[in-house]
């Protein structure tokens, strides 16, 4: 797929793409990086369709269908579309579901591709180990693919809407392990991540605030009120594309505490909060990269990652007795369900339950 760059003479972003007969063409796409991007993903979706409307037009009706399209091309145009009209999310898992039927069939047309394909990529996957909710992505992915081209008239019917997703019982784990972590284990894990600063840092407030990393790696000084009540507000979160609201969480002393660490340099409110020596903003990848370099040296490591961090935040809320509504707000989360997902109930206060109930009983 192509890209955008900077195109000096005109000094704006450009993209270009090649024509059937074998010439460039160039789309001007503004000096606005943000805006740029989406103009890209439009004016792709556009070259794409115009490009098939003239293939239409000019072959016989035969060979107008995706029996002459390859799979590879027909699945690019597809992402091509789902990222201009669609949620990055939405984008994203297609893109991850679709890798695994072009890495294995990208000799194929679009209409060679069989239900018998599918199955056999699935079983091989069964085989392979790989875990139902990957192998459902790929089988749904797919699907999707082909019902966009109907509507495109790129294919007459769905021919693998017959393919049935595996059972959630395949490859599954023994036992789940717990997302959320006993305290002392998660003061331990940011006492090592300070080792790399301000990845402990970054840890603890991810602690404390329930927010997830590629939340936090966003904020910027502007985004934070230090009156009292202290609040960070986040313009740009999970569900900011859909529902439109930004969403404000509270700042306890401690965060306030570990942010007004991160004072170093020229801050304007377009500043990152959290920055490298360099001065640049960190990204999700370079935190991880960073817990990567101390996995080798601290096995203890090895079972954390950052979101460990929002589900111990919200099994502490849970313990603390915190109303479940107040929790959700503080999460961010758009279901009271998903709440209830984030909060592990340990053993010990099972135990500590039934040990209350068997007194009570005695005392009767």
């Amino acid at each position: 797929m192509a890209d955008i760059w900077w195109y000096e003479t005109r000094q704006c972003w450009c993209t270009e793409v090649t024509l059937k007969d074998g010439r460039r063409k160039k789309f001007y796409l503004g000096r606005d990086k943000a805006k740029a991007k989406v103009m890209f993903h439009k004016k792709m979706a556009e070259f794409h369709e115009e490009l098939n409307s003239a293939e239409r037009d000019e072959v016989a009706p035969a060979a107008r269908r995706s029996d002459s399209i390859p799979l590879l091309r027909f699945a690019s145009q597809h992402l091509d579309w789902m990222k201009a009209n669609r949620a990055h999310a939405t984008w994203r898992t297609s893109r991850d579901g679709l890798k695994y039927v072009i890495r294995r069939y990208r000799d194929k047309t679009a209409l060679g591709l069989s239900p018998s394909d599918i199955e056999a990529l699935k079983a091989d996957m069964v085989e392979a180990g790989y875990r139902s909710r990957t192998i459902n992505i790929m089988i749904v992915s797919v699907k999707r693919m082909y019902n966009w081209g109907v509507r495109q008239n790129l294919v007459e019917n769905n021919q693998l809407s017959g393919v049935e997703k595996v059972s959630s019982h395949v490859n599954a784990p023994d036992h789940v392990e717990s997302l959320s972590m006993p305290p002392a284990m998660a003061k331990k894990c940011i006492e090592l991540c300070r080792e790399s600063q301000p990845l402990g840092d970054i840890c603890e407030a991810l602690l404390w605030t329930g927010m997830r990393v590629g939340e936090i790696t966003n904020v910027r000084w502007g985004d934070i009120d230090f009156s009292e009540p202290a609040t960070l507000t986040l313009h740009k979160h999970k569900t900011s594309d859909r529902t439109g609201r930004p969403r404000k969480i509270p700042l306890c002393s401690r965060v306030v505490e570990l942010i007004e660490q991160q004072r170093t340099g020229d801050i304007t409110p377009e500043t990152h909060v959290f920055r490298g020596i360099n001065g640049q903003p960190f990204t999700p990848s370079t935190l991880q990269n960073r817990l990567r370099r101390l996995r080798e040296k601290h096995p203890e490591l090895r079972s954390f990652h950052f979101h460990r961090m929002r589900h111990t935040c919200a099994t502490l809320l849970a313990k603390e007795k915190v109303p479940e509504r107040v929790a959700q707000a503080i999460l961010g989360h758009s279901s009271k369900l998903m709440t209830r997902y984030y909060t592990t109930t340990d053993i010990g206060e099972m135990q500590d339950a039934l040990e209350r109930l068997s007194s009570t009983e005695d005392t009767s």
